[in-house]
C-alpha cells in the first residue's frame, strides 16, 4: 500500500507534488529576497571573515586562503564560482572583475566588488534549499509521505535555517553536509548496497568538517546506527570502517591544507577552542532557541520555539519506540548530546554551531506530526490549524524580516547616492578612510577625493581646505566619541548637508562598521 501524505494523496499524486511545491517556493522567497540587504557592503558580522580569503585567493590566482579559521571547503566553493563568472561579469561590466578585487582591507568593511558576496550569498541560499529538500527525503524514507511534507514545511520555514541562508557564511555548507550524511545513512537501511551509502555518508561527514570543524560531529550519527544495527558483528565493524574511511577521504579533498599545512590547521583549531572558552556570549543557547535570535541577527523572535523543540523531542520519543526507527533514533540522540555536551559547556554559545541539528530536529518533529494525525478522524482540520500556526509564529516575522533586509540600505551608500546627484562644483571631497567607503563607491562622487584616516583629517581640513567633507561620529580607543559635525575645526566653516544613520563609527579597523554608520556630508560655508 502506498504512503499516504497529509492530505490524503499518494506520494507521487499531483497534489502531493503541489503541497512539497509550495513549501519550496515559500521557503525560497523568504531566502533570495535578503540576498542583495545592503548592497554592495557587507551586512553580517562575519561575512568579512569568510570572504577576504576569498578576495586573497582571486588577487592571487592561487587556491590555499592562508589561513583556517574558517575550515577551506566553502571558500574554495566561491573561490570557484566566482571565476566561473568572471567571463559574464567582464560581458555585462566591461571590466576584469579581477582588477576590481579589493586588495588587503584596511578596513574590514572594504569587500569588492559586490559579485564576491552576491555569489556567496547565491551559494548558500542553494545549499540552504538543497538542505530543506534533504529534511523532507529523510522524513519519507523514515515515516512515510505525510512525515516527509511536515519535515519539508518546517525546514522550508524554520527561522534558524532561513536567517542564515542569504548571508555569506559557512554554516549553510555544515547544515547541508550534515543533513546530506544522515540521509545517506538513512538510505542505507535495507539498501542492496550499504557498504558504498556508508562510505559516501562518511565522505558528506567529512566535508562538514572541511564546512565547519566541529560539525563532524553528524558522524557520531551513522557510527551508533550502524552499531545498534541487527547484524552481524563483523558487518557492523566493516560498515564503522567504511564510515571512517568516508570521512577521511571527504576531509582530504574538502581542505588539502589538512596534507599541506596541519600545523597551521591545528593551531587554528586550538585557536577557536581557546577562544569559544574566553569570550563570554551574548545569551546562553537555550534563550536563543525559545526567547530571541542570536544577537549577530536583527530578528525579535527565536530560532526554533517551545512548540517545535516540544515536537521535535515527541518525534524522537516516536522513534525510539518503533522498531524499524529506534537504531535511527538513538543516533540521532547521540550526536545531540554529544554536539550540546560540547556546545553547551563553553562560554561562547552562538546558535549557529547547533544549526546542524535543525534540519533532523525538523524531521523528528514531523515524525511526531505524523503519529498524532494518524490517530484523528478528522486529520484535515489538524493539516489546516498546524499550517496556520506555522504560517503565523514563523511565516509572518521571516516574511517582514526579509522584505525589510530586501530594503536595507547602507547609510554609506546613501551618502554616496546624495552626492552623486549633487555635484559641488569646484573643489575636492575629503573622505574619511575610517567609515570603509568602497572604492566603486567611491568613484560614483563627482571631483577630486582625498581619503583619509580621522586622525588625519584636522590637518587636511586646514590644510586644502575641501568644499565637502563625508564624515561620521568616530569612537576613539578610549571610548570617547568625536563627532565631525561638532568639532570646532569643522563647525567653523561648514554646515551639515545631509545625514545618514544613527550608530558611531567602531574604534578599530578589524572590526565591522555595521550598516547603519552616522554619515555626515558637511559643505563649506558660503559667505
Amino acid at each position: 500500500m502506498p504512503y499516504i501524505n497529509a492530505v490524503g494523496e499518494a506520494p507521487r499524486s499531483g497534489r502531493h507534488r503541489l503541497f512539497w511545491g509550495a513549501a519550496l517556493a515559500a521557503g525560497c522567497v523568504l531566502r533570495v529576497l535578503p540576498i542583495c540587504a545592503a548592497r554592495p557592503y557587507i551586512a553580517y558580522v562575519d561575512e568579512g571573515n569568510f570572504l577576504h580569503p576569498v578576495a586573497a585567493m582571486l588577487r592571487t590566482g592561487g587556491w590555499d586562503p592562508g589561513e583556517y579559521l574558517y575550515p577551506e571547503l566553502p571558500r574554495l566553493a566561491v573561490a570557484a564560482a566566482v571565476r566561473s563568472y568572471a567571463p559574464l561579469f567582464r560581458a555585462r561590466h566591461g571590466a576584469a572583475l579581477g582588477n576590481l578585487v579589493s586588495g588587503p582591507p584596511d578596513v574590514y568593511d572594504r569587500l569588492q566588488p559586490f559579485a564576491i558576496l552576491a555569489v556567496a550569498r547565491g551559494i548558500d541560499v542553494l545549499l540552504g534549499m538543497a538542505t530543506v529538500v534533504l529534511a523532507g527525503l529523510i522524513a519519507l524514507r523514515l515515516a512515510g509521505a505525510a512525515a516527509g511534507l511536515a519535515a519539508l514545511w518546517l525546514a522550508a520555514l524554520a527561522p534558524a535555517l532561513v536567517l542564515r541562508a542569504p548571508i555569506a557564511s559557512v554554516d549553510s555548507y555544515a547544515a547541508f553536509f550534515a543533513a546530506l550524511c544522515v540521509y545517506l545513512a538513512v538510505r542505507a537501511r535495507g539498501s542492496s548496497r550499504p557498504g558504498l551509502l556508508h562510505l559516501l555518508s562518511g565522505g558528506a561527514a567529512g566535508a562538514a568538517f572541511a564546512s565547519k570543524y566541529p560539525a563532524v560531529l553528524v558522524a557520531v550519527a551513522p557510527a551508533v546506527a550502524a552499531l545498534l544495527s541487527p547484524l552481524r558483528l563483523s558487518e557492523r565493524i566493516r560498515r564503522v570502517a567504511l564510515l571512517a574511511v568516508g570521512a577521511v577521504a571527504g576531509v582530504l579533498a574538502g581542505m588539502p591544507a589538512v596534507l599541506t599545512r596541519p600545523a597551521d590547521v591545528i593551531a587554528a583549531i586550538r585557536f577557536q577552542g581557546a577562544a569559544y572558552r574566553s569570550f563570554a556570549s551574548g545569551a546562553p543557547l537555550w534563550r536563543q532557541a525559545l526567547v530571541r535570535a542570536e544577537w549577530d541577527f536583527p530578528y525579535e523572535h527565536p530560532e526554533l520555539g517551545v512548540l517545535f523543540l516540544v515536537a521535535a523531542a515527541a518525534g524522537l520519543v516516536v522513534m525510539l519506540r518503533d522498531r524499524e526507527m529506534a537504531a535511527t533514533g538513538w543516533s540521532w540522540a547521540a550526536w545531540a548530546a554529544v554536539s550540546l555536551a560540547l556546545y553547551g559547556t563553553r562560554m561562547f554559545q552562538p546558535f549557529r554551531n547547533v544549526v546542524p541539528l535543525v534540519p533532523a530536529a525538523c524531521t523528528a518533529a514531523g515524525i511526531a506530526y505524523t503519529a498524532l494525525r494518524a490517530r484523528l478522524s478528522r486529520p484535515l482540520r489538524l493539516d489546516a490549524a498546524a499550517l496556520v500556526c506555522m504560517l503565523l509564529l514563523w511565516g509572518a516575522p521571516l516574511a517582514a524580516y526579509a522584505a525589510r533586509r530586501a530594503s536595507l540600505a547602507d547609510s554609506r551608500r546613501l551618502a554616496a547616492d546624495w552626492l552623486a546627484v549633487h555635484p559641488s562644483g569646484a573643489g575636492a571631497t575629503l573622505v574619511v578612510r575610517d567609515l570603509g567607503i568602497l572604492d566603486s563607491e567611491l568613484a560614483r562622487i563627482p571631483g577630486a577625493k582625498d581619503v583619509r584616516w580621522w586622525s588625519e583629517t584636522e590637518r587636511a581640513v586646514r590644510d586644502a581646505a575641501p568644499a565637502r567633507i563625508v564624515a561620521g561620529i568616530q569612537t576613539l580607543k578610549n571610548g570617547a566619541t568625536d563627532d565631525a559635525a561638532l568639532e570646532p575645526w569643522i563647525a567653523e566653516h561648514y554646515r551639515v548637508a545631509a545625514r545618514y544613520g544613527s550608530r558611531p563609527t567602531v574604534p578599530k579597523p578589524v572590526w565591522w562598521r555595521g550598516n547603519d554608520q552616522v554619515v555626515y556630508v558637511l559643505e563649506r560655508a558660503t559667505r
